[in-house]
């Protein structure tokens, strides 16, 4: 039962507490819709707080992925911009060197054509030097993995890498030991080429002693497998091959020194070959190139009849029917003892010519048989040597779109006589190697555009590398040592890297020999040689190699920009979803706190009417003590 009192007014006390709820309360909503936040201090939903602070992070992260991935892309466009340009460069250098294959041009023309050509490989290496992002280089090939960082640790970056595939493996113009294969007896010449259709290099070697040749197939890492030998003519001293009979199998030819022939084994496309046909030449044949010499598309055989056992001294000229066979030789007087025939434009009439160094009769010379474009010959043009020449190596050494030679005596001096383009050479220039020399080629062995020669010892088992200047000057030599005398060298990637190896026939220890290169990597075009309609056909394989790395890049770029926007995409919607995740926990419901202030609103006017009666309670308790 209530009672009225005067010392306690629990009514009023009941009143207030109830009147300052309401006042908190809605203090509360009008915190809340102020600040549009449900949570506003930790006691206000700490674990609720805890779990937004999670989710807003997290979009944070995804916001800052997007801006870096766009950063990413930014930098893919600019490599892109300057791919798309080396594309442009490269189709042109197409254009030129197509132009310049055409055999109606004269050396003034090609020239001309050159010079553009190889200002273009200025602009192609500029941007590959120059083009950057934020200071990173991004077509050399230096610039590593990139990560693109889209969220947390490794599993959120996107790794890339771009400006690799730009690169090309070229050799140093050093090589490693040599690796030693069984051959047959004496090997004489060697060969690099594909035989079983198989992609990867295969090693043949002339056996003068077995009258073979034998197959060592590549296994592509620079190792072979054991021989197999096929029957040649008596004493094959060289080794070319050629697809003779137009079935895309690589055929050999070898001259054969005892019997004056040469012999032509047709590939079964397997590695194995059909009974050999011989042909005969002049006498005792050293060497044999392979070349369309009257212009009808078909492959024709020339040997440099040495004349040994006192014959001829010829040059022999074999025409191909295009099946595999070749009409009877027609020969012309070369002089004395020529070991190598050598086909060019010696004398820039744009007709392929022969030439050969001469030099065990009275007089030391290179000879050039002018063609007359039908596969026939005028007489020999001399130019005087100063001493008794081994083998020579042709080739526009000083590039300046004539033929020039380089001749090795045999007092062992190696000479480089300037071509005048009329046929005839200027006085040489002599360089030292360690001993006599027998066998000379040349070839860009260490990638920079300019010819380098490779040069054997025929006394003593040794090999030169001279690196070539550009400009008819060489480097001193680098020299390694074979098994037995190099009677015959080849060049060619047998590792597959990209890398130009040497093929080795060592006579006197029965073996074959392979020198893998050590390579590296570049990035850089090579100068291009348009001056002559060959070197411009060589050119056209090398552009048509740029172009297929160019477009593999473009791919790679591509690729990447791709999936950046991909991912752009799912971070947007991760973020989108975390900030909405967060939304939910900590932001306000702005209609039903709205509906709660109202509320607080009316509870806090009911409240204090009503704490105004409960104050006035005590008052009753005198009303009632006044009328006593």
């Amino acid at each position: 039962m209530s009672s009225i009192t005067i010392n306690s007014n629990l009514a009023s006390l009941n009143a207030q507490r109830r009147f300052g709820q309401s006042t908190a309360d809605l203090r509360e909503s009008f915190n809340r819709l102020s600040t549009g936040l449900r949570i506003n201090r930790a006691r206000d939903d700490a674990s609720g707080l805890a779990i937004a602070s999670d989710l807003d992070v997290d979009a944070r992260v995804y916001t800052q992925g997007v801006r870096n991935f766009n950063d990413a892309i930014g930098l893919l466009n600019i490599a892109e911009g300057a791919v798309s340009e080396l594309t442009n460069i490269l189709v042109r250098q197409r254009e030129l060197a197509t132009q310049a294959s055409n055999g109606t041009l004269s050396t003034e023309q090609r020239t001309a054509l050159d010079e553009e050509a190889n200002a273009l490989v200025d602009e192609y290496n500029r941007i590959i030097s120059t083009t950057s992002f934020n200071g990173l280089q991004l077509t050399d090939g230096n610039l590593g993995i990139l990560r693109a960082q889209g969220g947390y640790g490794e599993q959120g970056a996107i790794q890339f890498e771009i400006g690799v595939g730009l690169g090309r493996s070229v050799g140093d113009g050093t090589f490693q030991d040599a690796a030693n294969y069984s051959a047959g007896n004496n090997p004489r010449g060697v060969t690099i080429a594909d035989f079983n259709g198989d992609g990867i290099a295969d090693v043949a070697t002339a056996d003068a002693l077995d009258n073979r040749i034998s197959i060592s197939l590549g296994n592509g890492d620079g190792t072979l497998k054991a021989r197999t030998s096929f029957v040649t003519d008596t004493s094959p001293m060289f080794m070319q091959v050629a697809d003779f009979n137009g079935d895309g199998a690589v055929d050999i030819v070898t001259p054969n020194y005892t019997n004056s022939t040469v012999s032509v084994l047709l590939n079964n496309g397997n590695g194995s070959f059909k009974a050999r046909v011989d042909y005969g030449v002049g006498d005792n044949p050293h060497g044999v190139t392979v070349v369309d010499i009257n212009g009808d598309s078909v492959l024709d055989l020339i040997t440099a009849d040495s004349g040994q056992a006192g014959g001829g001294d010829t040059f022999s000229v074999l025409l191909g029917a295009g099946d595999g066979t070749f009409g009877a030789a027609v020969s012309y007087v070369a002089a004395d003892q020529p070991y190598r025939v050598h086909v060019g434009d010696f004398t820039g009439d744009g007709k392929l010519d022969l030439m050969g160094s001469v030099g065990a009769g009275p007089q030391d010379r290179i000879v050039v048989l002018a063609g007359n474009g039908d596969g026939t010959f005028k007489s020999p043009v001399t130019t005087v040597l100063t001493d008794n020449p081994n083998y020579s190596t042709v080739g526009d050494f000083d590039e300046d779109g004539k033929l020039d030679a380089v001749v090795v005596f045999n007092t062992g001096a190696v000479a480089f006589h300037r071509g005048q383009g009329d046929g005839t050479f200027a006085a040489g220039v002599n360089y030292t190697v360690p001993a006599t020399a027998g066998e000379i080629l040349n070839e860009d062995l260490n990638g920079d555009g300019n010819l380098d020669l490779v040069i054997g010892g025929s006394s003593s088992a040794y090999i030169s590398i001279m690196l070539g200047n550009g400009n008819g000057t060489f480097q001193e030599g680098v020299t390694i040592a074979p098994t037995g005398l190099p009677r015959q060298i080849a060049i060619g990637d047998v590792d597959g890297d990209g890398a130009l190896d040497l093929a080795v026939a060592a006579y006197g220890s029965d073996s074959l020999n392979i020198f893998i290169s050590n390579s590296e990597t570049t990035s850089f075009q090579a100068p291009l040689d348009l001056t002559t309609r060959a070197t411009a056909l060589e050119a056209l394989g090398e552009i048509d190699g740029y172009l297929l790395r160019v477009g593999e890049e473009q791919g790679v770029i591509g690729a990447v920009q791709s999936r950046l926007a991909t991912a752009i995409a799912n971070l947007q919607v991760g973020r989108e979803n975390y900030t909405s995740a967060a939304s939910q926990i900590r932001d306000v419901d702005v209609a039903s706190e709205s509906a709660n202030l109202v509320q607080a609103q009316i509870l806090q006017q009911a409240g204090a009417a009503v704490l105004g009666q409960a104050n006035q309670a005590p008052e009753l308790a005198l009303i009632l003590l006044q009328s006593v």
